[in-house]
């Protein structure tokens, strides 16, 4: 429970012994301690953890019925007493009116019947009909929702890596201001002064004249030079010296400036052969004498000498971590070491009189890594703004860390385990094929999915936005466009064959991605679910948007009475000018009246399909708008996940109420998608099936395309174009890469390999599995 984030107090955590063969069936008992708030929540707790095979925070947001027969349950909890357990119960029970109605003696028969002594009970939780049940007690259909963790603000990315002592290489942003922010100006006696013994001292100094005051100085006679910038720090450095400030390191930036760390130290002293400490893989010959030096250390205090481990025969021999640790105890701070991580080092013998090591003796310095001859050590870099950001051109957008359109990002592709099969739910394997995307386009849902307004699909989709898409199968140059879960608004995808089809030659490849999921949604609402028929009448609400549009075609070619509502007087115009409809049977779709337009308009019969798109008291308005016999089709999703009731009465009128969703048991129905297609080919040059009207954004632009949809505004469907397409419509193989981008990058592993992790069961080990 603490792993998937519930911190439960000891009075909630009654679950005990759960066990299962599939997870499907799980089995556990249950602790009675005389509170039937903690009974009834362990049973909620058994339902949310195993309902998903997720890791997430859920909480119930739904439940059909929470049914207890206090009889069969008090009965089971007297044949199931754990007699060997008393529950203290002065500050559980409180029986409300006990000194006016109760008897005290029936109160300690309650008390002792069923609270005292506490029972355990068997309870099952059987996934696939959502139902947990013990004696006398059943929770069925609950529903569950997971809570976004909110991101830490406060989050520091940092990686370890070796900086040399004296380095050329820019100072990096964080650094440079950390300078600026804490730099102050002493005379250099004062300095020394004040630093106290093995005490440090960071100077900043120009070290160039950059090119625009090369040209200043020429203005007015002024002459400084790189030498007379390098001679003021040489000067520096030996008046340091002189008064027992050593040069540590140094590090330059790209402009002129140059930073340099000095040390107050002391005279160094030779260690002994006995202080020198060889470190490898071999722990019985050095670690007794390890822990002599510690304990000598520690009982000498200030005046133990240093102790010097040598540290040459592997790169992952350890010693960072081992002086890490060792610098804890007391005593510790007198350890040092060296670090040799060279390959082509030969020598093994360390000599503190010969450089680098009497450099390394007289900075007295903790941390000393020799690598590729060059002296430094290991630190932790704060990483930098744009340290995840790459330039790549294969790319797809995802949700980022937030739930809002500013973290809208690309993503880079490559990284990407792109495997060209995968085993359904039946272990058959099917084969993936990759198309190069041209375009595709955002449908409200995407929106309501990085808005986190409504919950994604399916865990096991990373990333959710993007269902249509229209471009060239890379294999063999065709254009197509089809429709998948996830991952459409990128520069490739790859999809099940059964969900692409080719795209006829009289469409271009952004026209054919504008009829993807409004002409499903219709024919599958319309013909496929509701049967409309010709000549019958039909409300479609946001008439202007992709589907309405689309309704509106097939209406029409049916000869249908068509109905429409519209958010605004520009979209009311354009249906009238571009299809023909009559003002009067446009009504406004911001408020309820359309439904006494509507039913004067039809003499009271109302209309015989409706196909909604509103929510809340308007999609009540727009239930009413159905004739006898009418069906009423649902599309929007606002209103399924908050479990909105309707009034059973009107069903009595012989009324039908359907609703379509574009989700995993839809597309994973092949005969669904090959009669939508076949549907599609044969009304594509009658008029039935057109290309809509459209707003076309470019990749750079795609969260400007999502917070365009959210205005309202648009009319017709929103593209993201990811490449221009050809003149030649025929096959074309050589498809021209889409556009170079900054895009972020991820860590994936590839599914087809299997990685094994030691100590997987621990903190860090159920951490690391659950980001893998």
């Amino acid at each position: 429970m603490h792993i998937r984030g519930y911190e439960y107090s000891k009075g909630f955590q009654s679950l005990t012994n759960m066990r299962t063969n599939d997870f499907r069936r799980v089995s556990a008992d249950i602790e009675w301690t005389g509170n039937m708030v903690t009974f009834l929540d362990s049973l909620l707790q058994l339902c949310g953890c195993f309902q998903s095979p997720f890791r997430k925070l859920v909480v119930p947001v739904m439940i059909d019925a929470i049914r207890v027969d206090p009889n069969t349950l008090f009965e089971a909890l007297k044949k199931n007493r754990l007699t060997d357990k008393v529950v203290d119960i002065e500050d559980d029970i409180h029986v409300v009116g006990y000194d006016s109605y109760i008897h005290e003696e029936v109160y300690d028969s309650l008390a002792e019947q069923f609270a005292q002594f506490p029972s355990q009970l068997p309870v099952v939780f059987d996934s696939s009909v959502n139902r947990v049940l013990t004696y006398g007690a059943e929770v069925y259909n609950m529903v569950t929702a997971p809570i976004n963790r909110k991101t830490d603000p406060n989050l520091v990315f940092e990686r370890h890596e070796f900086i040399a002592n004296d380095d050329n290489t820019a100072i990096d942003d964080n650094h440079r201001k950390l300078l600026i922010d804490n730099i102050e100006v002493y005379l250099i006696q004062d300095l020394s002064d004040a630093i106290e013994s093995n005490g440090f001292l960071l100077t900043v100094f120009r070290y160039k004249v950059t090119e625009p005051e090369i040209a200043l100085n020429s203005l007015f006679g002024n002459s400084v030079t790189d030498s007379d910038l390098e001679k003021r720090i040489n000067n520096f450095t030996t008046y340091g010296n002189e008064m027992g400030l050593r040069v540590i390191c140094s590090k330059c930036d790209t402009i002129g400036s140059k930073a340099v760390l000095f040390r107050k130290v002391s005279e160094p002293i030779l260690p002994d052969k006995q202080n020198i400490i060889q470190f490898n893989s071999k722990c019985e010959q050095w670690f007794p004498v390890l822990k002599d030096r510690l304990l000598m250390a520690s009982e000498l205090g200030a005046d133990s000498p240093r102790v010097w481990l040598i540290a040459n025969d592997s790169c992952i021999n350890g010693v960072m971590g081992l002086v890490k640790s060792l610098r804890l105890e007391p005593g510790g701070e007198h350890f040092r070491y060296i670090f040799i991580y060279d390959k082509n080092n030969t020598n093994k013998d360390i000599d503190f009189t010969r450089k680098p090591f009497s450099d390394i003796l007289a900075n007295d310095l903790v941390s000393n890594v020799i690598r590729d001859g060059r002296l430094g050590s290991y630190r932790y870099q704060s990483f930098g703004k744009d340290f995840d950001k790459i330039q790549s051109n294969e790319y797809y957008l995802s949700l980022g860390k937030g739930r809002d359109l500013s973290s809208l990002e690309w993503t880079d592709i490559t990284t990407l385990p792109m495997t060209d099969h995968y085993y359904d739910v039946t272990n058959k394997k099917r084969q993936l094929i990759k198309i190069q995307v041209y375009c595709s386009a955002v449908i409200f849902r995407d929106v309501l999915i990085a808005t986190g307004k409504v919950p994604a699909l399916s865990e096991l989709y990373e990333q959710q936005i993007g269902y249509e898409f229209a471009g060239r199968r890379a294999d063999t140059g065709e254009r197509v466009m089809g429709m998948n879960l996830s991952k459409c608004v990128a520069t490739s995808t790859h999809v099940d064959p059964y969900l692409f089809t080719k795209i006829p030659d009289n469409w271009s490849i952004e026209e054919a991605v504008t009829i993807l999921s409004p002409y499903f949604t219709v024919w599958y609402g319309l013909i496929e679910r509701a049967h409309i028929r010709r000549g019958e009448s039909v409300l479609i609400h946001s008439a202007s948007g992709g589907v309405g549009q689309a309704a509106i075609n097939v209406c029409q070619h049916l000869g249908c009475d068509i109905y429409a509502t519209v958010g605004t007087e520009e979209k009311k115009q354009f249906l009238i000018n571009t299809y023909k409809i009559p003002a009067k049977k446009i009504f406004s779709s911001r408020s309820t009246q359309f439904k006494s337009q509507l039913m004067d308009e039809t003499d009271g019969r109302g209309v015989d399909v409706v196909l909604n798109s509103l929510a809340g008291d308007k999609l009540d308005a727009s239930y009413e708008c159905v004739g006898t016999g009418g069906r009423f089709v649902e599309l929007g999703k606002m209103d399924l996940f908050m479990n909105k009731k309707l009034p059973m009465y009107n069903l009595l009128r012989d009324m039908c109420f359907i609703c379509v969703s574009l989700d995993e048991s839809v597309l994973a129905r092949e005969y669904v998608w090959d009669a939508f297609y076949t549907w599609v080919h044969q009304n594509c040059t009658n008029g039935c099936v057109k290309p809509l009207n459209r707003t076309v954004f470019p990749a750079a632009d795609a969260e400007k395309a999502f917070r365009y949809m959210t205005t309202g505004k648009h009319i017709g469907k929103i593209v993201i174009r990811i490449r221009e397409e050809e003149a030649n419509r025929k096959p074309w193989k050589r498809i021209k890469p889409a556009d170079s981008m900054i895009v972020s990058t991820k860590t994936y592993f590839n599914p087809n390999k299997t990685y094994i992790i030691t100590g997987g069961l621990g903190g860090f080990g159920l951490e690391l599995c659950q980001w893998m």
